[in-house]
């Protein structure tokens, strides 16, 4: 599967939720807001939002937790599926 496709195919899995999401990359830059995250941070710019920094628009502690969170994710290697 293409990486395009396995794009495509997530963000229509993301689209079709009820819940709010956001996903940021390694540099804390917002990449990806499904519908329902664009619709709940409208007030604070929606789709514009996307580029921006993630931490820019939480209070130092959240940033702090954010932070940590990154740093759990970053020691879990995940391997390919074996076929």
């Amino acid at each position: 599967m293409t990486t395009n496709l396995l794009q495509t195919e997530v963000s229509a899995l993301l689209d079709g939720l009820q819940a709010a999401v956001t996903v940021a990359d390694e540099n804390y830059r917002i990449i990806y807001m499904n519908h329902r995250s664009v619709e709940l941070f409208a007030k604070w710019g929606g789709a514009k939002l996307i580029g921006s920094d993630l931490l820019a628009c939480h209070s130092p502690s959240s940033q702090e937790k954010i932070r940590r969170t990154y740093t759990r994710l970053s020691l879990i290697h995940i391997s390919e599926p074996t076929r």
